[in-house]
């Protein structure tokens, strides 16, 4: 899985969440007025500021900041290195050069899938806060920058999305976990499907290593979610929904085939089962019941 682009993954994956809540994301973001651009990805909201519903579902750190536009720089492979830092520095400045950004409207965050070792903070310049896995600049060249660790920050709703790119097993089971459980999946049924592609390319052994890209990921989960439905019982499937979300999907004709007649008319008052019948109808049915 060397050859991915886990950047636009993760791209994909924020903007099925985050599309429901007026917050754009790219994951190619033009620097300069002409060529290159970045393999970064951007989170920009619509609005003057960001929303209670916006923040409720961005990542620690970047659900405590004002800026309007965030810059994430993803390492899934490479781990931090001062290499890294110096890239994220740069996409900040011309970002901000090129596009005429206000400083305090853009705020950077390198988020690492792999944990560094040792004390690579006092290394790197970075401080602890507040937050478990988030990580602030200290020195005057990293002190626009985040550092977000995934495999340390909570497994909550509103990290899980990143989490699922954590490379410790346990981590990234308590994301997918937390993302079933908040219910995140079921704002649309192209998040679920993109999360159960993701967790089948994660699991150990199972798949070719090749390049990922969404729309395989996507492909990957339609499979999974149409094994799942037609190796089900029945009983099981049903048990999911509610009997008026099943029998809305057919007309009313489905819905009475193969019942008898007592059981389309169980439950119904005298007034409800002559209702649409004409006052005629009604006198040739007591006369037929006279004869």
């Amino acid at each position: 899985m060397n050859n991915t682009n886990w950047h636009v993954l993760l791209a994909r994956l924020l903007a099925l969440i985050l599309e429901h809540f007026n917050v754009q994301v790219l994951s190619e973001v033009q620097l300069l007025t002409d060529p290159p651009k970045a393999d970064i990805v951007l989170l920009r909201r619509d609005s003057l500021e960001w929303t209670e519903e916006q923040r409720r579902w961005l990542a620690d750190g970047l659900r405590h900041t004002d800026a309007g536009q965030l810059l994430l720089e993803f390492k899934y492979t490479e781990g931090l290195t001062l290499s890294a830092i110096r890239q994220l520095n740069a996409y900040d400045y011309f970002y901000c050069e090129a596009g005429k950004h206000q400083l305090d409207d853009v705020a950077c965050f390198l988020i690492i899938a792999r944990t560094p070792q040792g004390d690579w903070n006092d290394k790197f310049g970075f401080t602890v806060t507040e937050w478990p896995g988030v990580y602030q600049g200290t020195e005057i060249y990293n002190q626009r920058i985040k550092i977000l660790l995934l495999n340390e920050l909570e497994a909550t709703p509103h990290n899980a999305a990143l989490k699922c790119f954590a490379t410790k097993r346990k981590e990234q089971d308590a994301a997918f976990a937390a993302m079933s459980n908040s219910g995140l999946e079921q704002l649309s049924k192209a998040i679920e499907q993109f999360t159960l592609g993701l967790r089948r390319i994660f699991m150990p052994h199972t798949l070719p290593t090749e390049g990922w890209t969404p729309d395989k990921v996507m492909e990957l989960g339609q499979e999974l979610m149409t094994a799942v439905i037609k190796s089900a019982p029945v009983e099981e499937f049903l048990s999911y929904h509610k009997p008026e979300e099943i029998l809305s999907r057919y007309q009313p004709e489905q819905r009475l085939s193969g019942l008898t007649k007592e059981q389309r008319l169980a439950g119904l008052t005298n007034e409800q089962r002559l209702a649409g019948l004409t006052k005629e109808q009604i006198r040739a049915y007591l006369e037929k019941l006279k004869n």
